[in-house]
């Protein structure tokens, strides 16, 4: 059923606020976190929001659940302190070593009690070994006195106040004592406060919450109806609905009222299909659910079960690896594939860039020529004869203005050899090759017999570089240059192209995310993400003007997750 007792965690989660206030393992002082116990304890917890600014319906609410916490921790120590004998819990030894100044707490040494015997060195590395035992509640086996940390360091120090347990047994006032005699006591942990601790502050602290989430919380001392669609017997799909429940999840079903609701229930006891049936019979049909789970993984069997009741304006949000095959069908990557608007603007985008793409790769291949097969006259080691220099590099025949500057930039060279050495065969020299591939592709590099000249003088270089300058450019290098300066005006227009059609398609896109949150009905996402998938909605679905366009108010959040409490007061 109903669990009101953890209505808490709704304080707990909103973490800005409390922080700014303070923590109790942080910024708190022992004294503060030694009256906070104090007032737990006491029959009038109350006391602690004298002073803290708090009034109207908020101060009733924090009234009513500081004594509902103050009563679960008393019941807890009540069901321990009422055996006497035979508890059992992780022991301690407890060396005290003096009162604190100015208070009625007492400086203590804390120690593992496992064995009592242990030598030097074993004890300092239980020391280093100590668990955590900050706000812990240990009782002395030898006499009726509780301790409660309020401050713990490293080594073992810690600072108490000391409890008659004796009182809190009986149902007494608490009240403190100082011990005088047994300056060494073997004790046993029976309880942590520390999540009574932190509730307390959430509580103490609830005039800083967010005003929207403050009046959430206090809204179910004002109106009792809530935002909840009334159960009616003559509705057919809401009894059907509680005719697929148990007993259990029928009361909670029923009994939802109240902005805010918790139902309590641990693994395997059928939250998802509460949840599924929390949705179609009592969540008015014109809100939008935001569906929490705890795992990825659970995502997949809530939409399954809503899905098999017919439900089908979904949206699954979380990681696809981690989903199911149920639920990656509703990530809005899938949602977005079907969307018939962006899936033309997308293939305008693929067309505009196939284009593009295409002029590119022609641009390229113009004035390319086949690269010509090496001859047989190499060995396998790759030299060939030594007297021989090794085939040129492939050089275009045409003349352009690069090609022209680097003839130019080699004749120049050329004119640095004296006269009486020109008859020589020419001497290797940077761009040698490619100076002799040009001018013999030029058909000026030729012998007697017509062929290309192998190993050409450097008066023979000289003749033949004056004549390719002095020769002009033939003609078809011209058409190719005219090829390629249409080519690139092609690609320009391309490029706007494409570019249109992108902007085009990330319009398309945000236009099809608008429209799948506006159509869905519930958003299944895990706990942890939850605050980011509520940003992601405001920013997507521009959510401020689509109220004023609906008039919705406000959406219902329905939240998933077997250890919430637990996990909650952990943080």
């Amino acid at each position: 059923g109903l669990v009101a007792t953890r209505h808490f965690l709704l304080l707990n989660s909103h973490r800005r606020p409390i922080q700014a206030r303070c923590a109790p393992s942080m910024e708190c002082s022992p004294a503060q976190n030694e009256a906070r116990l104090l007032a737990i304890l006491s029959k009038d917890p109350s006391r602690l929001l004298q002073g803290q600014g708090i009034s109207g319906a908020a101060l009733v609410y924090a009234r009513h659940w500081l004594a509902l916490v103050s009563q679960e921790l008393q019941e807890e120590l009540d069901e321990v302190l009422s055996k006497r004998h035979g508890v059992q819990g992780r022991e301690w030894l407890v060396d005290m070593r003096g009162p604190v100044k100015d208070s009625q707490a007492f400086n203590l040494h804390i120690l593992p009690g496992e064995d009592p015997g242990a030598d030097d060195s074993e004890a300092a590395d239980d020391e280093a070994r100590l668990p955590p035992l900050l706000y812990t509640l240990i009782l002395s086996r030898e006499k009726e006195l509780l301790f409660f940390v309020s401050r713990a360091q490293e080594g073992g120090s810690c600072r108490a106040i000391i409890i008659d347990a004796a009182t809190l047994r009986s149902g007494g006032e608490v009240r403190l004592v100082s011990p005088r005699a047994l300056p060494r006591h073997r004790c046993i942990e029976i309880a942590s406060a520390q999540s009574a601790m932190h509730r307390m502050v959430a509580l103490t602290s609830i005039d800083r919450l967010d005003k929207a989430l403050k009046e959430a919380l206090i809204h179910d001392n004002i109106d009792k109806n809530g935002p909840w669609r009334p159960l009616d017997q003559n509705n057919p799909e809401q009894q059907r609905q509680l005719l697929r429940l148990n007993l259990g999840q029928r009361r909670a079903l029923e009994g939802m009222s109240g902005t805010c609701v918790c139902v309590q229930g641990p693994p395997g006891t059928g939250k998802s299909s509460f949840i599924t049936s929390a949705c179609l019979a009592r969540v008015p049909r014109d809100a939008r659910i935001l569906a929490c789970t705890a795992t990825n993984k659970a995502i997949d069997s809530l939409v399954a079960k809503l899905e098999d009741a017919g439900v089908r304006e979904m949206l699954a949000v979380g990681s696809q690896r981690n989903m199911g095959e149920r639920a990656t069908d509703y990530l809005m990557s899938r949602r977005l594939e079907r969307e018939p608007v962006l899936a033309k603007a997308e293939a305008a985008l693929r067309a505009a860039s196939g284009i593009r793409h295409a002029a590119e790769r022609e641009l390229a291949g113009v004035g390319k020529q086949k690269k010509p097969r090496g001859g047989r006259g190499r060995g396998r080691s790759g030299k060939g004869d030594a007297d021989e220099p090794p085939p040129p590099p492939e050089i275009p025949s045409g003349k352009d203005a690069e090609s022209l500057a680097f003839v130019q930039a080699q004749l120049s060279r050329l004119m640095t050899v004296p006269v009486e050495e020109r008859e020589a065969p020419a001497r290797f020299a940077p761009g040698f090759l490619r100076a002799v591939q040009m001018l013999s592709q030029a058909g000026l590099l030729t012998g007697a017999d017509g062929e290309p000249v192998r190993q050409p003088t450097t008066s023979q270089l000289i003749g033949a570089a004056n004549a390719y300058l002095a020769k002009p450019a033939d003609l078809e290098e011209a058409r190719r240059e005219a090829r390629r300066a249409e080519i690139r005006e092609r690609i320009v227009v391309a490029q706007k192209a494409e570019q249109a059609a992108r902007a085009a398609a990330l319009e398309a896109r945000n236009h099809a995310r608008r429209r799948v949150w506006r159509s869905v009905r519930l958003v299944a996402c895990t706990a942890s993400a939850a605050l980011q998938v509520a940003r992601r909605l405001q920013r997507d679905l521009e959510e401020e003007v689509d109220k004023k366009a609906s008039g919705q108010e406000g959406d219902i959040r329905l939240a998933d997750a077997a250890d919430a409490a637990d996990a909650a007061d952990a943080a």
